[in-house]
């Protein structure tokens, strides 16, 4: 059910990113279709429609937002008690804000533009809304104790390596390079088009950095060719830019930015109409007969009709091939053991893991995450108040396992035995004895 709930979020935000665009273009629908075809068919927006994850709810929300401000904006009057489509609006804003905090920007771009525009009262009417639908929530989290999530971790040298403290301001600027040609020359190129993927760890290339900055004056052009709302764009997708460029390291890929990838395609629809105009104007022809081609082929390399390799770029045709083949050998071990635990292990007995959600999915029981502590000794104390008999040694790819697992097991054979053991590649599942 959730996973067709993420595919009905991704069909309706491709119906209103159409009307978003037919907005500003009204005269040439074809146009329009063309550029919410670009939507319907990212390689990015289509794999996390089948996923249950929260990126596409985030972006669902946001192009609802998007469309409500746009056919509402003119009619609202600057009054302190706004009407309730802009009431709405705050709900939807902080809806895709408790969803992710990413989409802050999305609400303060909306704040800005009435303030620019000078609709004062109901720019902080907005607001005063905005802060009603965060507080009931946040009182909750204050309760249960659940901490500021991103905002935490933010400042952070590793989220992940708590213990190598917090960023320095060369350590800040380092991280703002770094992301910044991550972002031109690697995310925003295989974000949009169908580039290849550039390995994490490794510069982007000098074809991918033209790209990636061919890619953004076309989107700018495109921008700036808007007959309004172009303070709203600009502050959106630089308040967004502004957060991503501040993300530590670690959190790389496309999903951190994958809310924001319909309105950057958009915006590079509409650069190529801007341009297929000067073009248009200078021979005398209709625009139509040069950007629905271009778009037209843009929407081939999507599919991956046109490519020589398309099983080896973010194409559909690539997305149809991954989705019938089988898990990947570490993820159908690591399933393996739950399936295995699911008829082998006491009822209910509680297993520590580094994926529990999906552990959980399969073995039935009760599934959580492992202590990720480097001290050995709190380690144990951690899974003995947990109640937790039993972790699994997974080969999953990510570094906590080794670090924060392996070396207890290793060094404490006396507390821990192996009961289960895979094929290569290798996952145990560990029974702890200190607690019997």
């Amino acid at each position: 059910f959730i996973k067709s709930l993420s595919t009905l979020f991704y069909i309706s935000s491709v119906i209103l990113g159409f009307f978003v665009v037919l907005n500003f273009n009204r005269t040439k629908i074809i146009e329009s279709l063309f550029i919410a075809l670009l939507l319907a068919t990212n390689f990015h927006l289509l794999k996390y429609s089948t996923l249950i994850m929260s990126e596409i709810a985030l972006v669902v929300c946001n192009m609802i937002f998007l469309f409500l401000f746009l056919k509402n904006e003119a009619k609202w009057k600057d009054s302190i008690l706004p009407d309730w489509k802009l009431i709405l609006l705050a709900f939807i804003g902080m809806l895709a804000f408790h969803i992710k905090t990413l989409a802050f920007p999305i609400i303060g771009a909306a704040f800005l533009y009435f303030i620019f525009r000078k609709k004062i009262k109901l720019a902080f009417g907005f607001l005063i809304w905005s802060f009603l639908f965060f507080l009931p929530y946040f009182l909750r989290n204050k309760i249960v104790g659940v901490g500021g999530g991103y905002l935490d971790e933010l400042l952070k040298v590793n989220p992940y390596r708590p213990e190598l403290g917090d960023l320095d301001l060369a350590g800040f600027l380092s991280r703002i390079e770094t992301n910044f040609f991550r972002y031109i020359g690697k995310e925003i190129p295989y974000g949009l088009l169908s580039f290849p993927e550039v390995s994490s760890n490794v510069f982007p290339p000098t074809s991918h950095l033209i790209a990636g900055f061919g890619i953004t004056f076309i989107i700018l052009l495109g921008w700036n060719s808007l007959k309004g709302y172009r303070d709203f764009f600009l502050f959106y997708v630089i308040g967004t830019f502004t957060i991503l460029l501040a993300w530590p390291e670690v959190w790389f890929g496309i999903r951190f930015m994958l809310s924001l990838i319909p309105i950057l395609l958009i915006l590079l629809g509409f650069g190529i109409i801007y341009l297929t105009q000067l073009t248009s104007n200078y021979f005398k022809f209709n625009r139509s007969f040069l950007s629905v081609p271009i778009i037209g082929i843009l929407l081939a390399l999507n599919f991956g009709w046109v490519q020589k390799n398309p099983l080896e770029l973010p194409t559909i045709r690539f997305l149809r091939a991954y989705s019938k083949a089988d898990y990947p050998p570490a993820f159908k071990n690591y399933l393996e053991v739950a399936k295995w635990s699911k008829f082998n292990l006491p009822n209910s007995a509680p297993v520590a893991c580094r994926k529990p959600g999906i552990f959980h999915m399969f073995y039935d029981g009760p599934a959580l995450g492992y202590p990720q502590v480097p001290d050995q000794n709190e380690f144990i104390q951690l899974i003995e108040q947990n109640k937790t008999d039993y972790i699994v040694i997974d080969q999953l790819g990510y570094s906590s396992t080794a670090r924060f697992v392996v070396p207890v097991v290793r060094d404490n054979p006396e507390l821990f035995s192996i009961i289960y053991q895979t094929n290569k590649p290798e996952t145990y599942l560990v029974q702890y004895l200190g607690g019997n």
